[in-house]
């Protein structure tokens, strides 16, 4: 599984950190050194290393949340089947068209594409509702947009663009 995967790679990301710390600090003791910069470059990598935390982190709850995304996705989908059901048994044209404008449907096509778009007057509810993932998507997104300017919150979103190298995937900007 490709969670479980980032999750060991973050793990060993870790593991290694002390080492390329100490290592820093064996610079210090040659005099050709200039400390402030082995400092700074200490500083830099313990900022690397709280960042690959967090991730590992927001990696390990996205972990544990696989399976309460899956209970929503089937229940979007049975939905779904009661509306295409629904739909299905209408008879008449106006009856399907009356079923399409009760739930905002737009249709937009150009030559050789098209695309719908619905909206559902409902409330969303949830029991479980994790402040900190919506905190960490928020921060995630402005580091995505600073250093990325280029590309927008859809660009993120779009399954068929190619983001930047470091920025593999939308759950890595969503679920850090």
């Amino acid at each position: 599984m490709l969670l479980d995967k980032q999750i060991k790679e973050h793990r060993e990301k870790i593991k290694a950190y002390p080492q390329k710390e100490k290592r820093f600090y064996d610079l210090l003791s040659h005099d050709s050194v200039i400390p402030e910069l082995v400092l700074k470059a200490v500083e830099k990598l313990r900022k690397e290393e709280e960042q690959d935390q967090r991730q590992l982190e927001q990696l390990e709850r996205s972990r544990k949340n696989t399976g309460q995304h899956q209970i929503f996705k089937d229940k979007l989908s049975k939905i779904v089947n009661d509306l295409k059901g629904d739909y299905d048994g209408r008879e008449t044209l106006e009856e399907k068209r009356d079923l399409l404008t009760s739930f905002d449907v737009r249709v937009t096509a150009i030559q050789g594409k098209y695309s719908f778009t619905c909206s559902i007057d409902s409330e969303l509810n949830s029991n479980d509702f994790d402040e900190s993932i919506d905190e960490q998507f928020r921060e995630n997104l402005k580091e995505f947009e600073t250093k990325y300017p280029e590309h927008t919150f859809s660009d993120i979103f779009d399954l068929v663009k190619e983001l930047p190298y470091g920025s593999s995937n939308t759950a890595e900007i969503c679920c850090k």
